[in-house]
């Protein structure tokens, strides 16, 4: 164990530095996965408002759905936006973690964290990455559930004369 961790760490540090390591990969992709379901999820629902608009032989009932669809779409941007933030927080402290250890542990040269931290855009500057990407959506959003809103209020007007 001596050649693997400094002196005054112990292979209890290490096993437990493995875990750590370990937590930080799956957080990571816990995040791929909700980043690549929520732009799956938000595309869909908003082509298919627009898709099922031309498609719908019922005026009313392809402003309703329309607007349904992009509701959908909206708070699935709003919970994946929660989502991240809430892995992130938790990626963000397992790296600490996992730095502190190392200190412990390994040589400079030899702090995996610590060296990945360096590279441009790692760790967490990949979550305002993605939440920088999101409010491409929200205009989107706003302007399909303005459209269909606009449509709708005719039909809303006649229904309550």
């Amino acid at each position: 164990m001596s050649n693997i961790i400094l002196p005054g760490g112990s292979g209890e540090d290490l096993a437990y530095y493995n875990k750590i390591r370990d937590t930080i990969h799956g957080l990571d992709g816990v995040i791929v996965k909700v980043i690549n379901d929520s732009v799956t999820m938000t595309t869909g629902a908003l082509g298919l408002s627009v898709l099922l608009y031309d498609k719908l032989d019922s005026p009313l009932a392809k402003l309703v759905i329309g607007l349904i669809l992009v509701l959908i779409a909206f708070l699935s941007t709003v919970n994946a936006r929660g989502r991240i933030k809430l892995y992130s927080g938790l990626l963000g402290g397992a790296v600490e973690l996992a730095k502190t250890l190392e200190l412990r542990l390994f040589a400079a040269n030899e702090r995996l964290t610590s060296t990945l931290e360096n590279v441009p855009r790692s760790g967490l500057k990949g979550e305002k990455l993605y939440l920088r990407s999101t409010f491409v959506f929200y205009p989107i959003e706003i302007a399909l559930a303005g459209f269909f809103v606009w449509r709708l209020v005719p039909f809303l007007i006649e229904t309550f004369q």
